[in-house]
């Protein structure tokens, strides 16, 4: 009977040890993708859309400004609707989905 429960309890500290290293780890990869993913990925695409109007810029200075307004009109809209916030929070919800996607595959 000693015996028995002590397999039991050594399984029951192994299936609770997995268990909660299971929870931790989905809770710090639920943190990073709300937190830290949408931040990065504002960084990474106001420093793309900063590069593109820069070489567009510097490339169209010679053209008629009418071409340079329409640019400066796109920058102003993409500026006021708040166009790379929300290309940003898009992606970190895909993330989001595919990381809870990939939680499903984990069966024990």
């Amino acid at each position: 009977m000693p015996a028995i429960t002590a397999i039991l309890s050594a399984l029951a500290s192994l299936l609770s040890s997995s268990a909660a290293r299971f929870i931790a780890l989905r809770v710090v990869l639920s943190f990073l993708f709300i937190t830290v993913l949408p931040i990065i990925l504002n960084n990474v695409f106001y420093d793309i859309m900063s590069i593109f109007i820069n070489s567009l810029s510097s490339h169209l200075s010679s053209t008629h400004p009418f071409t340079v307004q329409l640019t400066g009109l796109a920058a102003f809209l993409a500026s006021h609707l708040q166009l790379v916030s929300f290309v940003s929070i898009l992606m970190s919800a895909l993330a989001l989905r595919a990381t809870f996607k990939l939680f499903a595959l984990m069966k024990p």
